[in-house]
């Protein structure tokens, strides 16, 4: 009886090797559940690995062919002539082409991987090309005839002779630096007027003498720190420029940034800082004023404004603020009997190719409001691109280029007793 319940308990092992149907007969149900189970989860897992396959492939495919359309559109710039490029540029106010360009003037390890952000890099060949394209856009331009006005060479009756170096001053006949190398400009202008002063030049050569190459109404600042400042100088004034120098003085996060080993600082005695101040001023020569590199700490600071801008003011040099810092610079100048400048548009590092044009844009508005307006910017290679594409585009019945020193010209020669 043992016997026949063993054959009863146990499956032969020939009916298990019959097939699927056999085996799963002698499979408990609990077995057959689960093993049904696996089956659907696996066929579950493959249909949505395929599915994922298949968004990834469409992915990809889309990737392929915008990266394509993007080579063949600067491929197809890269074998136009510079020309083509600027007058495409001037009726396609999207940018798109002006943004091209400037990937087009990167070398090849400094292209951005993304073009809807631009952050330029500072490089001598990066400037070197922007020279180039500059020289392109000014191909065309019809013969500056007042470039002539500017004089290059330095009045020895506007300096004075000390230990430190030569400073400028008001001659003894009381002509000024700021109206003697000013540059000239119809002072009967019933457009509304742009300036521009382009600021940060020196330090890269071949960025300043691309920042030369813009119109000439356009105003340069110089950094005291630059190793040849002086012939950059007559440089930017015999291409009809007129100059200014910077100023560096101390911010709120200093040491965070660092205005450099001549800059005025808050920890200075008088003395100290008034012996920083000449030097910067014996840099060079030729210039109409000076314009603050940072120094918000200082000119947030009402003793400070109140002691140092008279310095200026009594030389005949103009001071423009870079950036609004208060009230008292205004104060100060205005009480000193000297005309008060400052910039209403600041372009700086952190301005794409939108952004950029978002603020041409608000230049136009404030300049027909205002009857002026004010712009500074940072020499970086697409600004400088932009800038000279979007003067030539200033319909000239209702906007002038001026120099930053057009309204202190005429305040400077009513104070002095001159003719404007």
């Amino acid at each position: 009886m043992s016997d026949s319940n063993t054959d009863e308990e146990f499956t032969p092992l020939e009916d298990l090797e019959v097939g699927n149907d056999a085996e799963l007969m002698a499979v408990p149900p609990s077995a057959k559940k689960k093993a049904t189970g696996k089956k659907r989860k696996a066929a579950s897992f493959g249909r949505g690995r395929a599915i994922t396959v298949w968004v990834l492939s469409l992915l990809l495919l889309m990737l392929i062919v915008g990266y394509i359309g993007t080579v063949v559109k600067l491929v197809g710039i890269m074998g136009e002539n510079p020309r083509e490029i600027i007058t495409r540029t001037f009726s396609n106010r999207s940018g798109v082409d002006t943004l091209l360009v400037g990937e087009l003037l990167l070398i090849p390890e400094q292209r951005i991987e993304n073009l809807g952000t631009i952050r330029q890099r500072t490089t001598e060949q990066n400037f070197a090309n922007t020279l180039d394209f500059l020289t392109a856009i000014g191909e065309d331009n019809p013969p500056d005839i007042p470039r002539s006005l500017i004089n290059s060479t330095i009045d020895p009756a506007l300096i004075e002779t000390t230990s430190i170096g030569d400073l400028p001053v008001i001659s003894t006949d009381g002509r000024s630096p700021l109206i003697t190398y000013a540059r000239p400009f119809n002072k009967e202008l019933e457009t509304a007027q742009i300036s521009i002063l382009i600021h940060g030049l020196g330090i890269s050569e071949a960025l300043a003498t691309a920042a030369i190459r813009l119109k000439p109404e356009i105003s340069l600042a110089f950094s005291p720190y630059s190793v040849r400042l002086q012939d950059l100088t007559i440089a930017a004034r015999k291409a009809g420029h007129e100059v200014l120098l910077e100023l560096p003085m101390e911010p709120t996060d200093y040491p965070l940034r660092d205005p450099g080993p001549y800059a005025l600082r808050k920890g200075y005695s008088a003395e100290q800082n008034i012996t920083q101040l000449e030097w910067i001023l014996s840099r060079a020569q030729g210039y109409v004023g000076l314009v603050n590199y940072q120094g918000d700490a200082l000119l947030k600071d009402p003793s400070f404004v109140e002691t140092f801008l008279p310095l200026l003011s009594r030389r005949g040099l103009m001071f423009v603020e870079n950036g609004t810092h208060g009230p008292h610079v205004k104060h100060v100048l205005e009480e000193h009997d000297s005309y008060y400048t400052s910039l209403d548009i600041l372009i700086d590092i952190n301005d794409d190719e939108f952004s950029l044009q978002d603020k041409l844009n608000e230049a136009l508005n404030i300049a027909s409001s205002r009857g002026r307006v004010t712009i500074g910017a940072k020499p970086f290679p697409l600004f400088l691109m932009k800038l000279a594409l979007w003067i030539n585009e200033l319909p000239s019945a209702e906007y002038t280029l001026t120099p930053i020193s057009s309204k202190a010209q005429i305040h400077e020669a009513r104070r002095l007793g001159l003719t404007g």
